[in-house]
Formats: C-alpha cells, sequence, structure tokens
C-alpha cells in the first residue's frame, strides 16, 4: 500500500547513531573478544556428509560433528572454573536438546512452556550453580540476560548479521564478554563453500569491529580460528 514513504515522516529523522566501537571506547558497553573456532569433522560423520543431498540432514552433520561437540564442552568447562555465564546457541532445537542433555545443563527452545523459560532464566541470573544455559534463536531477542558473559554460537542462521549483533548484544553490559563462533570444517574441495556455516563478509565485518584474543593473563581459553581435530 506504499504506506511505508510515510515511516520518515511518523518517525522523524535519525538524531544520533554511533559507531559501537565509539561506545566501547567511552565506556557505555562491553569490550567482547570475538574467537572464530573451527572444528575438523570426524570421518564417519564427513562420510555422510559427503553423501548427503537434503541441505537438512547436512546442516545438522554439522552441528552435532562431535569435534564441536568436545570444543564446547571444553569451552564451556574452561569458562565456568572462571565463574562466568554463559550462553550457548544454536538454531537447530533438536540440536539444543541434545548437547543439553549430554552436558546436563538447562535448554530453552520453542517447545518450552513459557512457565518453565521463566523458572530457568531465574536459575540461570541467580543460580551460582547454573552457569550454562542453551538457546534456540528464541533467545535472540526474547530474553534479557545481563549477568551472562560469554556467548558460544555452534549454529546460526544462514549467517544472518542480524543475528550476529543480536546475540552479541546479549553480553554487551559493561563487563569483559566474549563470543565464539564454532564452524565445522568439511574439507570437501567442491564449489560450495568448506565450511558449512562460513562466515560471509558481514559476518567478518562485525568479528573485526570487536577486539581479539588479548596477549595476557585473561587470554581465551581457545585462540582465535584455531582448528581443533
Amino acid at each position: 500500500d506504499d504506506k511505508i514513504i510515510d515511516l520518515n515522516y511518523l518517525v522523524g529523522p535519525k538524531l544520533y547513531e554511533a559507531n559501537w566501537m565509539e561506545l566501547q571506547n567511552l565506556g557505555f558497553i562491553a569490550k567482547v573478544h570475538c574467537a572464530e573456532v573451527r572444528c575438523e569433522m570426524t570421518a564417519k560423520f564427513l562420510e555422510e556428509y559427503t553423501t548427503a543431498t537434503d541441505p537438512t540432514v547436512k546442516r545438522r552433520l554439522s552441528v552435532l560433528n562431535p569435534n564441536k561437540f568436545r570444543t564446547c564442552q571444553s569451552l564451556i568447562q574452561n569458562h565456568e572454573q572462571r565463574n562466568d555465564k554463559i550462553i550457548v546457541f544454536s538454531d537447530d532445537p533438536f540440536a539444543v536438546k541434545i548437547y543439553a542433555l549430554k552436558l546436563v545443563k538447562p535448554f530453552i527452545h520453542g517447545k518450552v512452556s513459557h512457565n518453565e523459560r521463566i523458572q530457568l532464566l531465574q536459575n540461570f541470573q541467580r543460580n551460582p550453580k547454573i552457569n550454562t544455559i542453551f538457546l534456540s534463536k528464541v533467545g535472540d531477542t526474547s530474553f534479557d540476560l545481563p549477568e551472562a558473559n560469554v556467548v558460544i554460537q555452534i549454529s546460526s542462521d544462514g549467517g544472518s548479521r542480524r543475528q550476529e549483533a543480536q546475540r552479541l548484544g546479549r553480553i554487551l553490559r559493561i563487563k569483559k564478554g566474549y563470543t565464539y563462533k564454532m564452524l565445522t570444517h568439511t574439507q570437501i574441495i567442491t564449489n560450495e563453500n568448506q565450511l558449512y556455516f562460513s562466515t560471509n563478509e558481514e559476518q567478518r565485518e562485525l568479528l573485526e569491529q570487536s577486539p581479539r584474543t588479548p596477549n595476557n593473563d585473561e587470554a581465551l581459553p581457545i585462540t582465535t580460528k584455531k582448528n581443533f581435530k
């Protein structure tokens, strides 16, 4: 109906715009250290991946890659030892449930009831013994978790810049934050990207706008862009 053209008139002009690096330097938001973690696919999963034709199957093989699971487990253990609060994101509700059950952690996806969500979120925020929670994409915008300071992504929605920014925004309260994007490296030489959840230019731009691994005692437990086999 072309009413979108009335938006500027109704809302008014943009009054101010700030780059998030400027806001970091001024101390208004957290300085977040970003790392891209590449995980080799196991031989059996790689065999299934190369013969699969269904994109959903390939995507699930990527996110459930045992090497990715073990790396995720290691990251969680390292950060829990530092008393960090960790959010692990995946767009696949099945993967959210599998990871969480295997690691004995709470999880929330679309089928979890509203009352149960509230209870799980309150436990995450207030219980010092619950420092990790697994979320599907329902957690991208729906929840306010100011205590969280670590984000781990085991899968993302096709490389959406919006989603990357929303997930990073979960840990931008003023404190030291860490974010990890976990990628499955298939080592398949084809016309398709070797990384099924590969970072496109927009994602790389987001990563480049945030500090990398620091060279001090507070360094990340996993170095940036390190491959895991």
